[in-house]
């Protein structure tokens, strides 16, 4: 949740039984309650947000719509560009979801730049991906690529984690092969392909396989499409996709008949079809069966080809889809004519023929209908983008304004009523003041979890590369050192942040002592799908302590490479992250005393900051399999604060 103490793990679709039933109910009733008792309107905005999010997966449209208009309003009303940007996200999926498309691209397009005001990337990174499949999806392929390209930059250049960087990718290959620009493809996609392969995260792996096969088979590249057939063939039963399963039997098939493999196409084809009845996917059956009638036409076996593509004719008819249809009639054509039905034959081919000039004509029309509107859609809603944030600025000057001159006019008001009340009240405020300031101090220090002794050993790294005149490399380490600091100060002041920006900054960290070690220090992230990094909210700096006691008593005393694993799962039943940190180095007792105490002195402290629900477990792992080697510390990670 946005705000401190909201539920961060959602239930998604209403089920029929009715023991989930109440759990949702009780879900909606406690955000409700939150949201109507709360008084700060900053906190009040984001549980708007979930508000919003909330009655969107439960399918209830108007509340959801309520809510992100009062997230907008919220937002504006304290200028925070965050939540107006969260307000025009939730809108723009509102629009979609409705068919209002040009409003749910200037949706879109507002979140965006208040997110980009904001400085708040992973929003502006989903907004981005999103606008690319919208646009993608309307045909406007040039701003669907623009966005998409955009997307992945920024991603490169902010180093997002693995997981999202390969999303984003594998989005950004479908949309330049659903736009025709497949050259692009092969470089991209094979980019994060060993990666993926090492993670074993097999859907993306067969999906980034399915990218390639259509890639190489439109450059006319077939041996190398083929490469990816057989690569693919056995990742899929790893992955449990009924799209992906559909979608390899279809573009396979369409390799092996450009190849001149008309017996294997059909024989895929085949197999296609009888796995889409068994799933129930009516519009896969019909789209193979039509592709199985093409090729029988082709193989000579002319009853079978007409009577496969008339069975799945009417769907393609009710679709409206002219380029399988120019197809299908220039299949019947050629059928018919083999089974000397040579009246059939002719009006199949009129057909076919009359298809291919509209497609041309409406080809060339729409071209410049896109650039049209392409240049004035952008340059309206940008327009009225700048005006609505000015316009917001000045509503927030005017009651700056109002406020100051009622205060004061207050102030005088309390002066001549009543002086003792006035230094009464300024003496509690000044105890209040100094007694919360202690407390925010006291915070802070528990917060300040980074080991002094890091900052100490960066600065000597960074003077050595720049005293052994290694220019370049000082200045990137020093330009990443800046930037943890920074983001460190930034976090500190948070209650919680997002486990998104919790684990970039533990990324950076981690390459920063990587660089400084020299020893082939490794690491790697791991999410179950359950968890949402930008939804949910943790402590900042709540895995750094441990992650840098596994290099600092762990790995680097070993004088040998090392690794470190985190893995982040969600407990439904606890409502809480599991977070599993394990390195491979000497193990607990591998340091010497005193560092056990430091050690333990951080764990007391990240134990208040969990409070009661949470809870940080330490042991050796050669205490569960002996063959193994290093610590094992297990972090529960309450979503309630």
């Amino acid at each position: 949740m946005k705000a401190g103490f909201m539920v961060l793990f959602l239930i998604g679709c209403v089920s029929t039984v009715r023991g989930q039933e109440m759990d949702v109910r009780a879900t909606l009733d406690s955000l409700q309650r939150v949201y109507l008792i709360q008084t700060d309107v900053r906190e009040r905005g984001f549980t708007a947000d979930k508000l919003s999010e909330f009655h969107f997966r439960n399918a209830n449209y108007d509340s959801c719509r309520f809510y992100a208009m009062e997230t907008l309003r919220l937002g504006r009303m304290i200028g925070h560009d965050t939540l107006i940007g969260h307000g025009f996200r939730s809108l723009s999926i509102i629009d979609r979801r409705e068919g209002a498309f040009d409003a749910s691209l200037a949706d879109s397009d507002s979140a965006a730049i208040y997110y980009r005001a904001a400085g708040h990337l992973m929003g502006e990174l989903v907004i981005l991906s999103n606008l690319g499949y919208q646009l993608s999806s309307a045909g406007r392929c040039g701003e669907a690529i623009e966005a998409l390209a955009l997307a992945d930059s920024l991603m490169a250049k902010n180093n997002t984690n693995l997981m999202n960087r390969v999303k984003s990718r594998n989005t950004y290959c479908a949309t330049l092969g659903d736009c025709g620009q497949y050259d692009l493809i092969p470089r991209l996609a094979k980019e994060f392909l060993d990666e993926v392969r090492e993670e074993k995260w097999y859907r993306l792996e067969a999906s980034l396989y399915n990218r390639l096969i259509i890639a190489y088979r439109n450059l006319g590249e077939l041996d190398s499409a083929l490469v990816y057939v057989n690569r693919m063939s056995p990742v899929l039963k790893y992955t449990q996709s009924k799209a992906l399963n559909s979608s390899f039997y279809t573009n396979a098939a369409s390799v092996y008949h450009d190849l001149g493999d008309l017996d294997r196409a059909a024989e895929l084809l085949n197999l296609g079809i009888a796995s889409a009845r068994k799933q129930g996917l009516e519009d896969s059956e019909n789209f193979k069966e039509m592709n199985l009638g093409i090729i029988e036409s082709e193989r000579g076996n002319f009853t079978e080809s007409v009577q496969l593509i008339e069975d799945a004719l009417p769907y393609f008819e009710k679709r409206a889809d002219a380029g399988k249809l120019m197809e299908a009639y220039a299949a019947l054509s050629r059928s018919y004519a083999g089974l000397d039905r040579y009246q059939e034959a002719y009006e199949f081919a009129s057909r076919s023929y009359v298809i291919q000039d509209s497609l041309q004509e409406r080809r060339q029309a729409e071209r410049v209908e896109e650039m049209a509107a392409k240049l004035e859609a952008n340059r309206a809603w940008r327009e009225y983008t700048l005006a609505q944030m000015e316009l917001d600025r000045e509503k927030r000057a005017a009651r700056t304004r109002q406020r100051l001159t009622l205060g004061g006019f207050g102030t005088l008001m309390i002066a001549s009523l009543g002086g003792t009340l006035i230094v009464r009240a300024r003496r509690k405020r000044k105890h209040l003041e100094y007694a919360k300031r202690q407390a925010e101090l006291r915070y802070n220090l528990l917060r300040a979890q980074m080991n002094p002794h890091f900052i100490f050993n960066s600065l000597n790294a960074i003077q050595s590369f720049f005293s052994s005149r290694k220019f370049a490399q000082g200045n990137e380490y020093l330009g990443a050192f800046s930037q943890l600091v920074r983001r460190v100060l930034e976090q500190t002041g948070q209650k919680r942040i997002s486990l998104a920006e919790e684990l970039e900054t533990l990324e950076l960290y981690l390459r920063l002592e990587q660089q400084r070690l020299g020893t082939g220090l490794q690491f790697a992230f791991r999410l179950t799908e359950e968890v949402e990094p930008d939804l949910v909210r943790v402590p900042p700096l709540i895995l750094q302590p441990f992650v840098e006691n596994a290099i600092w008593h762990g790995i680097a005393p070993s004088k040998r490479p090392g690794k470190i694993d985190i893995c982040v799962d969600y407990d439904e039943d606890l409502d809480a992250l599991v977070c599993l940190i394990e390195d491979d180095g000497l193990g607990m007792s591998g340091g010497p005393p005193q560092q056990e105490g430091h050690r333990s002195r951080g764990v007391e402290i990240t134990r208040e900051r969990l409070g009661d629900k949470g809870r940080v477990n330490i042991r050796n792992r050669k205490d569960i399999d002996l063959a193994q080697t290093g610590v094992r510390t297990e972090l529960v990670i309450p979503l309630w604060e």
